[in-house]
């Protein structure tokens, strides 16, 4: 699809933590390569929209040095205007070709094109991998994301329908509309049966359905959206001289995330090629983000347990559960989970059951020991048989450096900067940990208020002008309340909830 589409319809520009360079850092580290600094790297972006990605991580380093290049003159000018307003001087944004990057660039050492290489033309893809190869520097990683067979081979079926139904509609709207329409058309003609294809057209529908037009418009009815084989992707970049270092998403290199069939069948497979293969197979992969660095360079895929002690270590386990004498600590709603009857262990795990933010291996060893008079020896051992089994498990998150957000709520709390800009334009924002929050109006209009000179007292005061003003309605089991002074309490209750989710979330100044 040509730039002026971009152009008309912007592309969402949001944060990918996936795609963080602390995180690309990480994991490189755990495989055992000598990787950049990300605190004084050069980074690229290829296809970068407004910023999105990129001026956040701007904004954490100013030591190190960001290009962004898109082909939308909208989306660049949308993004160097929140670039002047945070005064960033550490980073730039380039309208220009992939095929064409100027040649004053230089080397990078990290690498980001997410959403693109699936959705050009063929020879834009070399292009991709040919700028890959040349502008990473030696020691560099990259990121590319793409679709993935065979979990988009139903929506590539569903999406040749949907171009044909579309093909003469002159507007993106109309086109949009249409692509919804034929789905909920199919769903109806199947109401009465349950089959493959019935199931398939339903959770499209879904995904057309939850997300926003523009969406729709360049994810499902792009000119150009090719998926492919992971093994396809890692040949086509071993063309380039470049090599697998690992997906930016940990769980899914990670045999015993598979049910146990899957594990019992694949366990003797050690190429890690076939084996993501196959773990795709079983998973009706659709989406990947492959990291890659030069070819020919040593990794350690037998990663060290002891390795978690060089990281800052963020919890993710939200429950626990007994069955059958053992405890089950997992993460709701992911269906993930680490089973242990072993107490060294448990008393581990039920400490980090309370923890939200990222400690290092001490401070979290000495919160152990100190909740379970446990020695420092032996909950040092339980914590490295368990960390990285969890991290590729998605249970914890590791981390190179302490948080950049505040952790405990101050007199008079402030937003992060970025923060502060993006609520003056919406109510979709940018966390200190790089995830993309929408938050509903309400909140935003308190979060707002959090600017270094409103104490809670002073936030609790705003909002009753919210209430008086009938813009802010507090209920008690769907009945308005009643006296002033209940209101008060109730007003109270809600701001000290918010307050507290505005930290947990990331969004205060340290």
């Amino acid at each position: 699809m040509s730039s002026n589409f971009y152009d008309i319809v912007p592309y969402g520009s949001f944060a990918y933590p996936r795609t963080h360079i602390s995180h690309l850092h990480t994991v490189g580290r755990l495989f055992g390569l000598t990787v950049p600094s990300y605190k004084t790297a050069r980074v690229l972006e290829i296809g970068c929209a407004s910023g999105g990605n990129i001026i956040p991580m701007a904004l954490q380093y100013p030591n190190s040095q960001f290009v962004g290049i898109d082909i939308a003159k909208s989306q660049i000018m949308a993004g160097q205007k929140t670039i002047t307003e945070l005064g960033l001087s550490n980073i730039t944004l380039r309208e220009g070709s992939i095929e064409a990057l100027p040649n004053d660039l230089g080397k990078f050492d990290y690498i980001i094109c997410h959403g693109v290489f699936s959705w050009v033309p063929d020879h834009v893809r070399t292009a991709i991998l040919r700028e890959v190869r040349d502008r990473l520097s030696a020691d560099g990683l990259a990121v590319v994301s793409y679709n993935v067979l065979p979990g988009w081979g139903h929506v590539q079926t569903l999406r040749e329908m949907m171009l044909f139904h579309c093909r003469n509609l002159p507007t993106p709207e109309e086109k949009v509309a249409q692509a919804r329409a034929l789905l909920r058309f199919i769903k109806e003609a199947h109401a009465s049966t349950s089959n493959a294809y019935s199931l398939a057209v339903e959770h499209e529908l879904m995904v057309l359905e939850s997300n926003p037009d523009w969406y729709v418009f360049h994810d499902h009815l792009e000119s150009d959206n090719k998926p492919f084989f992971f093994h396809q992707f890692i040949e086509m970049a071993g063309q380039f001289g470049l090599g697998y270092v690992g997906d930016a998403d940990l769980t899914a290199m990670f045999l015993d995330n598979a049910p146990p069939t899957v594990v019992e069948t694949l366990k003797g497979v050690t190429d890690p090629i076939q084996l993501e293969q196959y773990l795709d197979f079983a998973a009706n992969r659709r989406f990947r983000s492959t990291i890659l660095c030069h070819a020919g360079r040593t990794l350690s895929r037998t990663i060290d347990g002891n390795l978690t002690r060089q990281f800052y270590i963020q919890p993710a386990i939200d429950q626990v559960a007994i069955d059958d004498g053992k405890q089950i600590f997992s993460q709701s709603g992911t269906g993930r989970a680490f089973v242990t009857d072993e107490p060294a262990t448990i008393a581990a795990l039920k400490v980090m059951l309370e923890i939200s933010t990222p400690l290092s291996f001490a401070e979290l060893v000495g919160a152990i020991v100190k909740a379970s008079s446990m020695s420092t020896v032996v909950i040092e051992a339980a914590l490295d048989a368990i960390l990285m089994r969890m991290t590729f498990a998605g249970l914890i998150r590791l981390t190179p450096e302490p948080p950049l957000y505040a952790v405990w709520l101050k007199t008079s709390p402030k937003t992060l900067p970025l923060v502060r800009i993006q609520l003056g334009q919406g109510n979709i924002v940018v966390n200190g940990r790089h995830e993309t929050l929408q938050l509903p109006p309400i909140s935003a209009r308190i979060l707002s208020w959090l600017d270094g000179t409103h104490s809670r007292e002073d936030v609790i005061e705003l909002a009753s002008g919210l209430v008086a003003n009938g813009e802010f309605f507090l209920e008690v089991d769907g009945k308005p309340i009643a006296t002033a002074e209940e209101r008060r309490a109730a007003l109270a209750k809600t701001v000290d909830s918010l307050l507290s989710y505005f930290l947990a979330q990331a969004l205060l100044e340290p």
